[in-house]
């Protein structure tokens, strides 16, 4: 799952035991490619970052799944903007985003046809 916050875009996996990839582990890798995202966005989880330069994303956490899910609900009950791509204030995060908009606009059909 791709979460495009204003301050931060993360990437959230299913974290699998390197050891028995069939064991459930209730919990998910929060990964981001820039190393201010998660800091910002996730405070409590920053001291939990790692840095793992060989991966597309340089910065990940594990964390509990329903820990997480609570953190997200809050980020949605915290949303006090009337346009997303306003309240970017990141010009590079803008500049993707923007994008992801653009292409999602044309690709899709808006006529319900």
């Amino acid at each position: 799952m791709w979460i495009c916050h204003n301050k931060g875009l993360f990437s959230i996996v299913n974290y699998v035991d390197q050891n028995d990839r069939h064991k459930e582990t209730g919990e998910v890798l929060l990964r981001a490619r820039s190393k201010e995202h998660i800091p910002e966005v996730f405070p409590k989880y920053a001291s939990k970052m790692r840095h793992t330069p060989y991966n597309d994303y340089a910065y990940r956490v594990r964390i509990d799944k329903d820990s997480l899910s609570s953190d997200l609900a809050d980020l949605v009950s915290d949303i006090d903007y009337p346009n997303f791509k306003a309240s970017v204030s990141d010009r590079d995060l803008l500049r993707i985003y923007s994008n992801f908009w653009s292409d999602s606009f044309h690709q899709f059909d808006r006529t319900g046809a």
